[in-house]
C-alpha cells in the first residue's frame, strides 16, 4: 500500500510521492500522486490492520451520530424558543394597541373637560329649578366620572400588561439567542465530525486503491491471496461508506485483471469472474501517461524477480544472503502499468482524469490508478519462501527478512507480510 513504514518515515517515501528510501534507488515521479502533507495525515489509517480501521470507522460513525442527535435537539429547542418570541411579540403589540386606544379616549375626555369643566357642570346642576332635571344632570355627571375612571384604570392596566409582555418577550428572545448560539456551536462540532469522516473516507479510498494495485501484482504470484486481499479491503471500504451514510450496494465481483473484486465479507474464498457487470473495453487509444512511468526497458530480472535496474544489486544481495540462511526466496516484482491503463480505460472512462486521477471506488468495477504502485515502479517485491507466499509474521522467512532486509534497502508494509519495497509502501 502507498504508505511509508514507520521505521523509514524520516528517510523518504510517502504516499504516492514516488521517492525511494535508499541512496541507490531511483526517484520515479508520477503526476497526480498524493502530496506529502496528505500522505503524512493518512499514514495511521493506511498502515493499520483491517480490524483497527474498522474500529476507527465505527468510532467515527458513533461520534457523528451522537453529535447529530445533540444538534437536532438544540435545533428543535431553538425553533420552539423562536415561536415563543413571536407569540410574545404579538401579544405585546396587541397590548400596546390597547394602550394607544385608551390614550385616545383619555385625550378625548381631557378635551371635553377643558371645554366643559366639571365645576361648571356642577354649577349648572345647582341652578336647575326642577328636581327632576337636577337629578338627571347629577346622574349624567356620575356616569361621566365613572367612565373616565374606568378608562384611566384600563390605561394603567394596559400599560402594565404591555410592559410585562415586553419583558417576557425580551427574556424569551434572550433564551432563544442562547439556544441558537448553542445550536450553532453544536452544528460546527457536527460539521467537524463530518469533515473528519470525509477525511477517513478519502484515506480508506486511497487504501483501497493501493490494495487493488497490490492485488493486481500479487495475482501473478498467488491468485487466492490476491482475491482475499481485494475482498477484505472492499469490505473495509463498504464499512466506511456505511459509516458516512452512503449505503451503497455491493460492487461487482472480481475479474482476473486485479482491478476488481468482491465487496463481500473478509472471506478468503476466490471470487468468481463477472460475466455482465464489467464495462466493455474500448478501442480508443488512451491519453499519454504521466511522465516518469516505468517500462520494461527500465527493469531487469534478478532470480524470479523483475525489478528496476537501479536496485538489481540490492535484490541480488538479499537473495544471496537469504539463501545462505537457508531460505529460497521467489515471487513477483515489476508489473507493467500498460495493462492497468487498459483496465482503467475500460472500467473508469477514456479521459486523462478517468484513467490517472479518478478514485478507484468510482470505477465499475473499482480499479486501481495506474503508475502509483511500487510494483509499477519496479521497487517492490511480493516474496514467497519455499514456494509459498509469506502471509504471517510468524513465518521464519518473514522473521529473517524483518531482521536483515533493511540492510539491503527493503522494508515491509505491516499489513502485508509478503510485501517488501524500498520505502515500506
Amino acid at each position: 500500500m502507498l504508505v511509508p513504514s514507520p521505521a523509514r518515515a524520516d528517510e523518504g517515501g510517502s504516499v504516492g510521492d514516488g521517492t525511494s528510501s535508499g541512496d541507490d534507488t531511483p526517484s520515479v515521479t508520477v503526476e497526480g500522486a498524493t502530496s506529502e502533507r496528505e500522505a503524512s495525515a493518512s499514514v495511521s489509517t493506511l498502515q493499520a490492520d483491517r480490524a483497527a480501521v474498522r474500529s476507527q470507522v465505527a468510532a467515527a460513525k458513533a461520534a457523528r451520530d451522537h453529535q447529530f442527535d445533540k444538534w437536532a435537539m438544540a435545533h428543535l429547542a431553538m425553533g420552539a424558543a423562536k415561536e415563543k418570541v413571536e407569540k410574545a411579540a404579538l401579544l405585546a403589540v396587541q397590548a400596546q394597541q390597547r394602550v394607544d386606544a385608551a390614550q385616545v379616549r383619555v385625550q378625548e375626555y381631557a378635551s371635553e373637560a377643558f371645554m366643559n369643566p366639571p365645576a361648571l357642570e356642577s354649577m349648572a346642576v345647582l341652578a336647575m329649578s326642577e328636581s327632576e332635571d337636577a337629578g338627571w344632570a347629577h346622574e349624567v355627571l356620575s356616569i361621566s366620572a365613572d367612565q373616565q375612571s374606568r378608562v384611566l384604570d384600563e390605561l394603567a392596566s394596559a400599560r402594565e400588561s404591555a410592559q410585562l409582555r415586553t419583558e417576557r418577550a425580551t427574556r424569551i428572545a434572550a433564551e432563544a439567542a442562547e439556544a441558537e448560539s448553542q445550536s450553532k456551536s453544536e452544528l460546527e462540532s457536527l460539521e467537524a465530525q463530518l469533515r473528519e469522516q470525509r477525511r477517513l473516507d478519502a484515506q480508506i479510498d486511497q487504501r483501497l486503491d493501493a490494495a487493488l494495485a497490490e492485488a493486481a501484482a500479487l495475482r501473478e504470484v498467488d491468485a487466492d491471496a490476491a482475491d482475499e486481499l481485494e475482498s477484505e479491503e472492499r469490505a473495509l471500504a463498504e464499512d466506511s461508506k456505511a459509516a458516512s451514510g452512503g449505503g451503497s450496494s455491493a460492487p461487482p465481483a472480481t475479474s482476473d485483471s486485479g482491478g476488481s473484486g468482491s465487496s463481500g465479507g473478509s472471506s478468503a474464498a476466490a471470487v468468481p469472474t463477472p460475466t455482465t457487470t464489467a464495462k466493455p473495453k474500448t478501442t480508443t487509444p488512451p491519453p499519454s501517461p504521466p511522465s516518469g512511468v516505468v517500462t520494461w526497458s527500465d527493469v531487469t530480472k534478478v532470480g524470479s524477480f523483475w525489478v528496476h535496474r537501479s536496485i538489481a544489486s540490492n535484490v541480488q544481495g538479499l537473495l544471496s544472503a537469504a539463501s545462505s540462511a537457508g531460505f529460497s526466496l521467489s515471487g513477483g516484482g515489476f508489473r507493467d502499468p500498460a495493462s492497468q491503463i487498459e483496465l482503467r480505460q475500460a472500467h473508469c472512462g477514456p479521459t486523462y482524469y478517468d484513467i490517472y486521477e479518478k478514485p478507484a471506488s468510482q470505477c465499475s468495477p473499482p480499479t486501481a490508478i495506474p503508475g502509483r504502485s511500487m510494483h509499477e515502479r519496479g521497487l517492490a517485491l511480493d516474496i514467497k519462501s519455499g514456494g509459498a507466499l509469506i502471509t504471517s509474521r510468524s513465518n521464519p522467512a518473514y522473521q529473517w527478512l524483518a531482521a536483515n532486509a533493511s540492510a539491503y534497502g527493503f522494508f515491509n508494509l505491516p499489513s502485508e507480510p509478503w510485501h517488501w519495497s524500498t520505502n515500506g509502501s
